[in-house]
């Protein structure tokens, strides 16, 4: 195999505080990508919210091994640059348990360089190197991305893969909802049932209200967000590939739901919180069954 065919991973961690990421996705990032997909044909990232010695979104590029240099020089200026100009809030200082920790974090709004590996999968290649890092730079950059934000912005990717599995399998809502309960039941000895009750109850109208966002009750109101149509089409498509049985479903939808966890470093508890909104929203008289009944007739 020749140089022009050989593949190479940039590996590069993005450090600024979270109160900042909003700001450099929306201008740093997403812009970035878009930059190298018109002018160089590269069309496969990897986008993770993290928070390994500091705050940071890794980003990760997958480029033909001729342009490996290049690309290593001019991530570094273009986003060196950025912070440059940028000038964003940094920590006034390091607070005690930091400052004993064994490894120190990185400096804020700076860019280095392989600390991680990427986990190269051949499972859902599209969803997982294509459409990932567009949905989650897109999704993200509206507002300020904070523990909140994040987990409604999984949640929303949890609907909208509900969503496209019911478009290829009615049923698949019976072997979704089964998924989540099995992991709320097998937390329940850690977690505090009535907190999360109270969690639920506090957010319901927010967690209807995403319901509908994602399975609208009027045809025509399918675009709320540009970002679930795209996560939704690559699923359908990427479903095509595999045989459409109950356990193919079920461990799509499995391996789907770690793309996102892993992609928004969802710790356990995140991850209960969402599967009970799940189970939660999916068992009632709500937006999903009307979506249901409103496509069964038309």
């Amino acid at each position: 195999m020749n140089q022009e065919n050989e593949q190479v991973w940039l590996i590069a961690s993005l450090f600024c505080l979270k109160s900042n990421w909003q700001e450099l996705l929306s201008s740093g990032i997403q812009p970035f990508l878009c930059g190298l997909s018109e002018n160089h044909q590269i069309d496969s990232f990897r986008v993770i919210l993290n928070e390994s010695r500091g705050e940071n979104i890794r980003l990760s590029i997958l480029a033909p091994q001729s342009l490996g240099g290049y690309l290593a020089g001019y991530t570094d200026s273009y986003f060196k640059q950025y912070f440059q100009d940028k000038k964003f809030q940094a920590q006034p200082g390091l607070n005690t348990e930091v400052e004993r920790a064994i490894f120190m974090p990185f400096p804020e709004n700076s860019i280095q360089y392989g600390l991680y590996a990427v986990a190269v999968d051949e499972d859902f290649v599209d969803l997982r190197y294509k459409a990932m890092p567009w949905v989650l730079t897109e999704g993200l950059s509206a507002d300020e991305v904070d523990k909140d934000a994040i987990v409604t912005f999984g949640f929303y990717l949890h609907l909208s893969t509900l969503k496209a599995l019911m478009i290829i399998d009615r049923n698949a809502s019976q072997t979704i909802t089964s998924y989540h309960q099995s992991i709320v039941a097998d937390a329940q000895q850690n977690i505090k049932e009535e907190q999360l009750h109270k969690n639920i109850a506090e957010n319901w109208h927010c967690l209807h209200q995403m319901a509908e966002d994602v399975f609208p009750l009027e045809h025509g109101n399918e675009n709320v967000f540009p970002w679930l149509l795209r996560w939704e089409d690559t699923i359908i498509s990427e479903f095509e590939k595999i045989p459409q049985t109950k356990d193919g479903i079920t461990s799509g939808y499995v391996r789907i739901s770690n793309l996102i966890n892993s992609s928004l470093s969802l710790n356990k508890s995140d991850q209960i919180l969402i599967s009970c909104y799940m189970v939660n929203i999916i068992g009632i008289n709500g937006p999903i069954d009307l979506w249901i009944s409103l496509n069964n007739n038309s």
